[in-house]
């Protein structure tokens, strides 16, 4: 009762929760999960795309444009090449999800939160499936993003 005379008495009505939650810089109580899981997998998405498009361009798998002449050959293999081919699929379906998040949650928070953890998801891929070695000081960096992101988060949106 107190929340909706407080709402009446600065002249705003009771709106719409995703349209509430986005001017406030929350996310809303009832779209939490759904935030949460189309979150999640745009990270799982976007960093498993990043690591099949390394891939796919890596090895024999490689294919080199020296010249203008060179451009349909790497088209061709472009096109002809299935881990390339998962990849694109992987990014669309990482668009669809972004933008269901982005639905859900303040830009301002979702952007930076989706960088720093597929920064953090794409290493630890990178790592396991690529044998890319990860130094202590990139972990480091990736630790500051991790942190400066938390405050984000924390500092934005009403409970």
């Amino acid at each position: 009762m107190a929340n909706r005379r407080n709402q009446s008495d600065n002249g705003h009505s009771p709106a719409d929760p995703i349209e509430e939650a986005q001017r406030t810089g929350g996310i809303p109580r009832g779209k939490r999960r759904n935030f949460i899981i189309s979150f999640i997998l745009v990270v799982i998405t976007a960093s498993s795309a990043d690591v099949l498009i390394k891939y796919s361009v890596s090895g024999d798998r490689a294919f080199t444009v020296n010249s203008l002449s060179d451009i349909p050959d790497a088209a061709l293999h472009m096109l002809t090449n299935v881990w390339l081919i998962l990849a694109i699929v992987l990014i669309l379906i990482q668009f669809v999800t972004f933008a269901q998040a982005l639905r859900l949650g303040p830009l301002s928070f979702v952007v930076p939160m989706r960088g720093a953890c597929t920064y953090v998801a794409t290493a630890l891929l990178a790592q396991a499936f690529l044998g890319e070695e990860v130094t202590l000081e990139r972990w480091g960096a990736i630790v500051v993003i991790l942190v400066g992101v938390t405050i984000i988060g924390l500092t934005g949106g009403e409970d």
